[in-house]
């Protein structure tokens, strides 16, 4: 798919955004990993999903997009942005219900990306829970589960996240249970094209930026940024670098 020869708007006349760097937008890192957002094999430059869109987001504001790494836990990250350490924090923020007992004194953005729970495979008769049982399932180390998969019988094996797709290709497993976003990202990587989504269940969660509570003009030029790159093909774009099939969430549509 060719790039998108549209140019993102600007932020309005007269509109001041507020930021703690002068010319930078600051984002914190707050989770992530690939293929939201991570650091490249040397280290030295951010990239993924997350990076695009927020790179985006930075060209209307007229800024160059600085990310720096914050503490992985989430009171930690919404402090930062309190003690305007950072003007955004990304990496995997689900929105909350005002009235949930989790929920952080931020604000949130639009969502920008709906994930669920997949199962990875190269044998593509197994697309239920029921298909995986006496199956051999992998799961990532670091993942949490739904219910519903131990309610199926399913057996699993944690796994590093990073070797389950070669582990699959080698036999040692015939699935494995994934965040849809690392299962789409393995089967657009996988050269040999068996890879593939064959599934996708659980409660969907739809991911979105945070930013400090009170930033109105800030989370408002972020949320116009990803509707504008929805509409004018920059945010497929993106997510054709990163994931494949076609986005469940497109911002603005």
């Amino acid at each position: 798919m060719p790039s998108p020869t549209a140019t993102m708007e600007k932020v309005p006349d007269g509109v001041n955004v507020p930021l703690v760097r002068k010319g930078r937008l600051t984002v914190c890192q707050w989770r992530g990993g690939t293929p939201y957002l991570s650091a490249t094999a040397g280290g030295t430059k951010a990239e993924g999903f997350d990076v695009e869109l927020l790179t985006l987001v930075a060209e209307r504001l007229g800024v160059v997009l600085l990310i720096i790494e914050s503490d992985q836990g989430d009171v930690l990250a919404a402090q930062a942005l309190g003690a305007k350490s950072c003007d955004l924090s990304a990496g995997r923020f689900y929105a909350l219900p005002e009235d949930d007992p989790d929920q952080l004194p931020v604000d949130y953005t639009v969502p920008y990306f709906r994930r669920t729970t997949a199962i990875l495979s190269s044998d593509t008769s197994l697309t239920s829970l029921e298909s995986l049982r006496g199956k051999r399932v992998a799961i990532e180390s670091s993942g949490i589960l739904p219910d519903e998969v131990a309610a199926a019988g399913v057996q699993t094996v944690e796994l590093d996240g990073a070797i389950i797709p070669a582990a699959i290709h080698a036999g040692r497993f015939d699935a494995a249970i994934l965040d849809s976003g690392v299962a789409r990202y393995a089967q657009l990587q996988d050269k040999s094209g068996a890879m593939r989504v064959t599934h996708e269940f659980g409660e969907p969660g739809d991911v979105v930026f945070a930013v400090a509570n009170g930033n109105t003009v800030l989370r408002e030029q972020v949320n116009a940024a990803l509707v504008d790159a929805g509409r004018n093909g920059h945010y497929h774009y993106a997510y054709r670098q990163w994931f494949a099939g076609e986005p469940t969430l497109v911002p603005g549509s």
